[in-house]
């Protein structure tokens, strides 16, 4: 591998992207945000317009507006339940030290020099198939290559080509991340906070009505079914933007076309059997998705003679 490192039109795109990330994750959370703003300064509405404390409007209710207002709060903590119980991916990570491995992990400590970053961990993942995947686990970044690709007796460019490929996904801030406790508990505090919290605080002021609780189902209800398909586009890696960043840190497009062509044919020849509602597969190397963009990328690379590549729709103006 050539002793270069990342120049500053790719660094620019990479800052880019991530910020571009960000502003995406802020308009996910932002009606929460201002639904929970809204109704956080009804307190203060109230006592400006009626001269007395924060809670001087709470009514106690009928017993049939306490029951169906309970019913009501208790459906909307459903999803939050549903959630959780299916947020429980997992990265097959093979255990004990693989045969093969070396000289991806090599190669990643030579990538990360070039990159300016420490050397992620490059782990052995049991999945049936020539691949691999950028992965996070407790906030920690790692690369995983397939015990097939171990065995596949890849050369030493095409492994090259491979792990640059995931590192750069580390660069970007991007990639299958595995939810573990911490997580969990966030999202957990978060949706008490945020989409709960302000309709409890309503019904304290005006009273446990039913039409309070069946607003916040209602609202939890359209919420989720707008942020889980957004979540998912959003958390979408680029791999054509990988692609152009790993070509600069290999300085060798070439090897990394040829090995998306070579692992395409073995990916759609023998089919792997993932688990079902699996969502590591959308993060391989090789995945469900097409690559034409990706190859058309690196070609054009080629002809300028390991240039930036200007297909990919994350890096232009």
């Amino acid at each position: 591998m050539a002793d270069v490192a990342l120049d500053r039109d790719i660094l620019q795109r990479i800052a880019r992207y991530r910020r571009r990330r960000k502003a995406r994750l802020l308009f996910l959370i932002a009606p929460v945000m201002l639904e929970t703003v809204a109704l956080a300064i009804l307190p203060i509405v109230w006592s400006q317009v009626h001269g007395g404390p924060f809670f001087m409007g709470l009514q106690p209710g009928t017993r049939a507006d306490w029951a169906l207002w309970s019913i009501f709060m208790a459906l909307t903590v459903l999803p939050l339940g549903f959630l959780l119980m299916a947020w429980t991916e997992k990265v097959p990570v093979a255990p004990g030290p693989a045969a093969g491995i070396d000289p991806y992990r090599d190669a990643a400590a030579s990538l990360s020099i070039a990159a300016g970053v420490p050397a992620p961990d490059v782990v052995s993942l049991a999945v049936p198939t020539v691949n691999a995947l950028a992965f996070s686990r407790s906030g920690k970044w790692s690369i995983g290559i397939t015990e097939a690709a171990l065995a596949a007796g890849l050369t030493d460019q095409q492994v090259e080509a491979l792990t640059a490929h995931e590192a750069a996904h580390l660069l970007l801030r991007e990639g299958l991340s595995v939810p573990d406790r911490r997580a969990r508990s966030l999202v957990t505090l978060m949706f008490t906070v945020l989409i709960i919290g302000p309709f409890l605080l309503a019904s304290f002021m005006f009273g446990f009505s039913w039409y309070l609780g069946l607003a916040c189902l209602a609202w939890t209800l359209l919420y989720l079914s707008w942020a889980l398909p957004a979540g998912r586009r959003l958390r979408r890696n680029d791999d054509v933007l990988a692609d152009t960043v790993a070509s600069r840190l290999t300085c060798n497009p070439a090897a990394l076309r040829e090995t998306i062509e070579l692992l395409e044919d073995l990916y759609t020849s023998e089919p792997a059997p993932f688990p079902p509602g699996a969502a590591y597969p959308d993060y391989l190397f090789i995945s469900r998705a097409q690559v034409d963009r990706r190859l058309a990328n690196l070609a054009a690379i080629e002809r300028e003679g390991g240039g930036g590549g200007a297909i990919s729709g994350a890096t232009l103006p």
